[in-house]
């Protein structure tokens, strides 16, 4: 799991250094594999104005801007479609040097001098976008380094996130962690949206109520695609997603943001419109987004509109429904899948995707809206110059069942006997609910514990110790010294350890080999040495190991046969080992 600290940054304030924060996190459980920085790849890149744009007198397809660049406004030959007058770019000086080594030179373009050039984000290698020049936030002030202007510069943390911990499959998830350690709340991001009260909401029938226990669909009229802003792209870019556009990369967004999965409907598409969660029928066929048929078996689940499916749940969206270049309306679905579901799906049709490996590790059932109003903010703020979405106010939150939070009986004494270090009752709590734990009950304890709905790893006391010693620091924890007990000649263990050193030895004196065989092996090898019927196993890995050795010589004999046929001469051979006699029912060998 990738993690951006610029990213990070955007919800919780803390004084640390990238180094310290790969330190703390490892502490509390979340290791941190690697720490990659990001670092812009030019130099004497600045932003600039355009103050006018003329047509060049020797090509048609070329314009002379004049680029105030904070110290001076000089002649810059472009070629670009989008610039104009009023525009902020980013202005590449005579001596800057771009990616792949390019220098910038005085240079004469059709007989017009260039003194300097204005940049894409493809030429600043901050993007594959080519179309046209980079246009930047006009409020930069002219001559600002680019990287002080823009977030080019950052630090990657590489996660080892365990399969217990899908909560922190996204940066709002490891910043609830630093921020408990640290001490300081955590900042939401902003949620809000236009509305109208025109347009019904599409109805939602959830048909298997174990595998899908809620599922909202929220609809956005009026959207343009465009591409998103640099910003995002930048983030996004950090943690290994290739941007497309602003309805593919704000649902692509939100997933690493709140960890919630997303999709989005072309609302045009949908028969009906409606949906329907089901189970899908087996022999079913639907083609999913990387344009491959499917055959679904009835342990599949399926998003279906009111005549065929249109997504694979938890999975992968279908061909038939995907948003497009001209997609104005949106149905939004947030959901919560169960995860066994979702995991055999995947691996059976060897398909995994970010959403799959969240919703195997489990989503918090209690942000679907939230995740789902954070993606229309986003929709609506970075929808295409001239539009003007609105979300229609009416929603559908079908919710058949309510995804249990257990309650854990907890006694602040039982964390001093597991950890061997007598913590303060308010410490413990003051941990667990920084840790997002409710806690009721005396100060001094017992406490009723309910975890919170992100976190499905903890359901027992001894997990509640656990965040209390992650939250403390493991440092605290005595680590004495392991215990070895002497043992002296008289001890019988000892003097049978002696015999059997003494008689390895001895065998391997005169030319003999060591044999390290299964205790298992089968009924009918074991017959030709012993006539009492072994001890058989109830589920054996094959036949030939089907029941329990009562004697050492079978296998013996077995390896004997072995060498001897593949040309061996002289085998010398012995074992020393466990045998299982019967002793009658019921009683253990």
């Amino acid at each position: 799991m990738k993690i951006s600290l610029n990213w990070l940054r955007r919800y919780v304030d803390v004084d640390w250094d990238a180094d310290t924060i790969a330190e703390r996190l490892t502490l509390v459980g979340l290791e941190v594999d690697g720490v990659h920085r990001i670092e812009a790849d030019f130099t004497g890149v600045r932003v600039g104005k355009v103050q006018a744009v003329r047509p060049h007198p020797g090509a048609d397809r070329l314009q002379i801007a004049q680029v105030d660049t904070g110290d001076d406004v000089l002649d810059v030959v472009c070629g670009a479609p989008n610039c104009r007058a009023g525009l902020t770019v980013a202005y590449a000086g005579l001596g800057a040097r771009l990616p792949g080594g390019f220098k910038i030179k005085k240079a004469k373009i059709r007989g017009e001098i260039s003194l300097g050039m204005l940049c894409s984000e493809d030429e600043l290698g901050l993007s594959e976008a080519s179309e046209g020049i980079l246009e930047l936030p006009g409020d930069l002030p002219a001559g600002q380094p680019l990287e002080q202007a823009l977030p080019i510069e950052d630090v990657v943390f590489d996660l080892g996130i365990t399969a217990n911990r899908g909560d922190c499959l996204s940066h709002l998830g490891v910043a609830r962690e630093l921020a408990a350690l640290a001490g300081v709340p955590l900042k939401w991001p902003e949620a809000s949206f236009p509305v109208t009260t025109e347009g019904e909401p599409v109805p939602v029938t959830v048909a298997d109520p174990t595998r899908c226990a809620r599922y909202v669909g929220r609809v956005v009229r009026g959207l343009g695609v465009a591409p998103s802003p640099l910003w995002m792209q930048r983030l996004l870019s950090a943690v290994g997603v290739r941007p497309i556009n602003n309805l593919v990369d704000v649902t692509n967004f939100v997933l690493f943001e709140y960890g919630q999965p997303l999709h989005a409907f072309d609302l045009r598409d949908l028969e009906g419109p409606a949906i329907v969660v089901r189970t899908a029928e087996a022999g079913e066929r639907m083609t999913t987004l990387d344009d491959v048929e499917r055959t679904l078996t009835a342990d599949d689940l399926v998003i279906c509109d009111a005549a065929r499916p249109v997504a694979l749940a938890g999975v992968m969206g279908g061909q038939n429904s995907e948003v497009k270049d001209d997609t104005t309306d949106v149905l939004l679905e947030s959901a919560w899948f169960e995860p066994t579901t979702v995991r055999l799906t995947s691996r059976r049709l060897g398909l995994r995707s970010e959403s799959s490996h969240r919703f195997e590790r489990s989503v918090d059932p209690e942000r679907t809206v939230e995740a789902a109003n954070r993606a229309l903010h986003l929709l609506c703020a970075l929808s295409a110059p001239g539009t003007s979405p609105q979300v229609v106010e009416a929603f559908t939150d079908a919710r058949p069942r309510v995804v249990a939070r257990p309650t854990v009986e907890y006694d602040p004494a039982h964390c001093t006997r597991l950890l061997g270090v007598e913590l303060p009752a308010a410490r413990q709590r003051e941990a667990l609910e920084r840790l997002g734990f409710a806690v009721q009950g005396a100060e001094a304890g017992p406490w009723s514990v309910q975890t919170p709905s992100w976190r499905n790893d903890v359901d027992e006391a001894a997990d509640l110790v656990e965040e209390v010693a992650r939250y403390v620091g493991y440092a605290i924890i005595p680590t004495p010294p392991p215990r070895v007990t002497a043992r002296t000649g008289t001890d019988a263990g000892y003097a049978r350890s002696r015999r059997v050193r003494r008689a390895r030895e001895l065998l391997n004196g005169r030319g003999f080999h060591q044999a390290l065989n299964y205790s298992f092996l089968g009924k009918a090898l074991q017959a030709h040495f012993a006539a009492e019927a072994p001890l058989e196993l109830l589920n054996p890995l094959s036949e030939d190991q089907r029941a329990l050795r009562m004697l050492l010589a079978p296998r013996l004999v077995e390896n004997a046969a072995h060498n001897l046929r593949h040309g061996a001469e002289g085998v010398r051979l012995f074992e020393v080992g466990r045998v299982f006699l019967p002793r009658g029912a019921g009683v253990q060998p």
